[in-house]
């Protein structure tokens, strides 16, 4: 009796690339994800699913896939990815 569990939160990253504000670079979002992999004891091909940044702008967005690529490798294009900002929005302060 209870709920069914259907995703765990087991690790976390946190990584900072803020030399530029409308300019990422690949760096940060990759080191975050690989922080986490780290933090919850997983390979990449653990992982079933991202839930994204996504900015749902040009430059965040092509960086964002590209860290996403080179963290998970061939094992990306088995990813779901999608991103909640929509409902949640860009809480800063």
């Amino acid at each position: 009796a209870g709920a069914t569990i259907l995703a765990e939160l087991a690790g976390a990253g946190l990584s900072g690339d803020a030399s530029d504000i409308v300019a990422p670079t690949i760096e940060g979002p990759e080191a975050a994800m690989r922080f986490c992999l780290v933090d919850a004891r997983l390979n990449p091909e653990d992982i079933d699913y991202v839930n994204a940044h996504g900015t749902g702008t040009k430059a965040n967005d092509q960086i964002e896939t590209a860290a996403i690529k080179r963290v998970f490798g061939d094992h990306a294009h088995r990813l779901s990815i999608s991103s909640t900002k929509s409902m949640h929005a860009h809480c800063l302060g």
